[in-house]
């Protein structure tokens, strides 16, 4: 699909074209018949913070003992409680885990029969700093870079808030912001420009440099 997500009809190997841009990537792809065994997924034990996400993949270990593939966009997620967490079966993040309220929950995915729970645990933690990681970039013209946030609670804890947060570029002459993936930027031309990351009230800045 549009979204780069291949999904095999039948067995063969055929060819894949990504373009942006004026440019264009080739790839080969395999498709196999094969079952999936057991399910796996990553981290095994999800924490997160109330109305914050957290993503978890889940892959699969084929019959063949051998094979293990990427699943998290084929399975189906659910939660036990949605009081407390929901999942995403959203194509464009499937299996973000968004913390409700306080408590603990188990989360469900499933692919062709075979399942996997595993607990997710929701604190209630004030964000009390937010940190843009690379600091202050240096980087060619037209190229992209995955701009990660990450924030600071007070108890001393810390969390990937890339998708949370609220992405803007002081200048999108120099510097683009990507609308599908947050945090991802293309570098437009030479000079400098401010990646901001906003999320509730507050926010952070690094500066990028074009050359």
């Amino acid at each position: 699909n549009r979204r780069g997500q291949v999904t095999g009809l039948s067995r063969g190997m055929t060819g894949i074209r990504a373009s942006f841009g004026g440019r264009e990537a080739r790839a080969q792809v395999n498709v196999v018949i094969n079952e999936v065994a057991e399910l796996f997924v990553v981290p095994q034990q999800v924490e997160t913070s109330v109305g914050l996400t957290t993503q978890v993949g889940a892959f699969g270990r084929l019959v063949d003992g051998e094979t293990f593939v990427n699943l998290t966009a084929e399975a189906v997620w659910s939660s036990a409680d949605e009081s407390i967490a929901t999942v995403s079966n959203i194509p464009a993040y499937p299996g973000r885990v968004l913390g409700v309220a306080p408590g603990e929950v188990m989360i469900r995915c499933a692919v062709a029969g075979v399942e996997r729970s595993f607990p997710v645990f929701v604190r209630q933690r004030e964000v009390i700093g937010l940190e843009i990681s690379p600091p202050s970039p240096t980087l060619s013209v037209d190229v992209f870079q995955l701009m990660t946030a990450f924030a600071e609670f007070d108890d001393g804890g810390t969390q990937d808030v890339t998708v949370d947060a609220t992405w803007t570029s002081s200048d999108t002459s120099i510097l683009a912001v990507l609308p599908f993936r947050p945090g991802l930027v293309n570098t437009v031309s030479e000079g400098d420009a401010e990646i901001t990351a906003q999320l509730g009230d507050l926010a952070a800045s690094t500066t990028v440099t074009i050359r």
